[in-house]
């Protein structure tokens, strides 16, 4: 089954998920909380139960992947899509 859900619906009914995708992630670097205010409260979480986790984005930079890679210790399954 594929679930679609923002962060916002996701605080309110939380699921697992093996696999999780997260699109225009780079939109959460640029905006910031002001974005989503919840979008880095929802990564974290997802991220530690899934089994593997996909950052879509068009926009990939090398302060993003300075600023995620801070956290690969926790997260060895989080892959960029670019």
């Amino acid at each position: 089954a594929i679930v679609v859900m923002t962060p916002e619906e996701w605080i309110k009914k939380p699921c697992h998920s093996q696999v999780t995708i997260f699109d225009e992630f780079h939109l959460n670097f640029y905006w910031g909380d002001s974005f989503r205010p919840l979008m880095w409260e929802v990564f974290y979480e997802l991220s530690s139960g899934s089994e593997i986790t996909f950052l879509l984005t068009a926009t990939l930079s090398e302060d993003m992947l300075k600023e995620l890679n801070q956290f690969s210790c926790q997260f060895d399954r989080i892959f960029w899509c670019d």
